[in-house]
């Protein structure tokens, strides 16, 4: 019995994730292949031509027809094909019968552009009841007037729908501050979007934590600085740490999806990070994600916050060995963003994820490649829809066409990092094509985390 008669004989399997989501899956035909995204686990994942063609095929038949019919243009082994059909139908790809039912999208972009972002920063509004020492983002008490419209924020939904882009993040200032916040958590549905909510928290009592609760939000991420009132509340403001745990508590309690604290590590809490384990512990969160802090911005003249990278890494690597093996999960990120497989060319030899597979929307509505990075000749989604900032605003495109510097190109772990992060760079005056101050090249001692 051939092996492909064998798989066509074998119980079904039950996907890993569980029920499925309303929204389907999507596979987003690309000029390299294609992005095939997962909704269960909110994640993209790059295929090759051979692959895609396989995975197109079986939204009509089965995928074992597909291959049956011209094994040769496949260019794999019967083996390998059960390898790949098996693994895909554990991740949900498949159902029993082996056929997708993801939805297609055929908005193929140039080549080295992808059709849409692979996740979507969105600042709802630069209006926030706190002033926090380490934010690069222009804040003021409330939302000002001239901020995106309910309407306009619909639009973009409709486009990164339209696009096959469903994965937002929905930040401020403070979001929960905006008065049309319900309007538009409650379209995410509607929207087939992904989305998670920023927030410190303290505006959360029972009555909005049961509000999200009820919502499609896929998680909702909290800012705490430290595992204390003394450490947070030096960087937030008084009572903020007991407002921000009355908050987390509200979400917990309520059901929320996924409560996440994120930790923004600088040299106030750089010497407690531990302590944040016991307390993730006692509020019942889903995990704790460690992120360096980022002289850009607002923040661009606090130095005194910077905690130098080896520094970093060194903390980051004791934190690791000590935190408790049974406590809730603990996410390090080394500052570098991850890029995608140089095969797709999505992002270019010397960048970062800005303007190739990540963008940001200001409480404006200026487009821009990252957030702390803005300049006179940014698009506006009054003027422009959100297709067309990303196909064609001049600024975004100049990301996707940076020269990078003979540093850069000369190291060898470039196609790992590609320069770092832009807005380091420009922070300490080195220009959009500069070293990034904490890329690898800068760091005296490499850390276990490069792995």
């Amino acid at each position: 019995m051939s092996t492909t008669s064998a798989l066509c004989n074998m119980a079904p399997l039950t996907p890993s994730h569980g029920a499925a989501l309303s929204a389907p899956d999507l596979l987003r035909l690309e000029s390299f292949g294609s992005l095939y995204y997962e909704r269960s686990r909110c994640s993209f994942h790059a295929l090759p031509p051979h692959l895609t063609r396989l995975l197109v095929g079986s939204c009509q038949e089965s995928a074992l027809e597909v291959y049956a019919r011209k094994p040769d243009s496949f260019g794999m082994s019967e083996t390998k094909l059960v390898e790949t059909v098996v693994r895909w139908q554990k991740a949900g790809w498949l159902d029993e019968s082996f056929r997708c039912k993801a939805r297609i999208l055929n908005k193929k972009g140039p080549r080295g552009v992808i059709s849409g972002p692979l996740v979507t920063h969105l600042q709802l509004t630069h209006g926030c009841n706190l002033r926090c020492s380490h934010c690069y983002v222009s804040i003021v008490p409330k939302p000002p007037p001239d901020e995106l419209s309910t309407e306009m924020l619909l639009a973009m939904f409709a486009d990164l729908q339209a696009m096959g882009s469903p994965v937002v993040v929905l930040a401020g200032g403070e979001p929960l501050l905006r008065r049309d916040i319900w309007t538009l958590v409650d379209a995410l549905k509607s929207y087939e979007l992904d989305a998670w909510l920023c927030t410190n928290a303290t505006l959360i009592k029972e009555e909005q934590a049961d509000k999200l609760a009820q919502s499609a939000l896929r998680g909702v991420s909290v800012s705490l600085d430290g595992p204390d009132a003394e450490t947070h509340d030096a960087i937030r403001g008084p009572k903020r740490f007991e407002h921000a745990c009355r908050g987390i508590r509200a979400l917990v309690q309520a059901g929320v999806r996924d409560v996440t604290v994120r930790v923004t590590v600088s040299t106030q809490n750089l010497h407690n990070l531990s302590d944040f384990a016991p307390l993730a512990d006692e509020l019942g969160v889903a995990k704790v994600v460690f992120k360096a802090f980022r002289q850009t911005g607002e923040a661009s003249n606090e130095g005194r916050l910077l905690v130098p990278r080896d520094v970093y890494l060194r903390t980051i690597e004791r934190v690791r060995e000590e935190w408790p093996s049974g406590s809730c999960p603990a996410e390090f990120g080394d500052g570098i963003p991850n890029r995608p497989p140089d095969w797709t060319q999505i992002i270019p030899t010397f960048g970062c994820a800005g303007g190739t597979v990540s963008v940001t929307v200001n409480a404006k509505g200026r487009v821009v490649g990252c957030g702390p990075v803005e300049t006179s000749n940014d698009w506006f989604l009054q003027k422009h829809s959100f297709q067309e900032c990303w196909h064609h605003a001049p600024t975004i495109q100049r990301w996707r066409e940076l020269d990078g510097n003979s540093s850069c190109f000369s190291c060898a772990n470039l196609s790992r990092c590609g320069g770092g992060c832009r807005a380091r760079a420009l922070a300490v005056g080195r220009g959009m094509n500069g070293t990034d101050p904490w890329s690898f090249c800068s760091t005296p001692s490499q850390s276990a985390l490069q792995g």
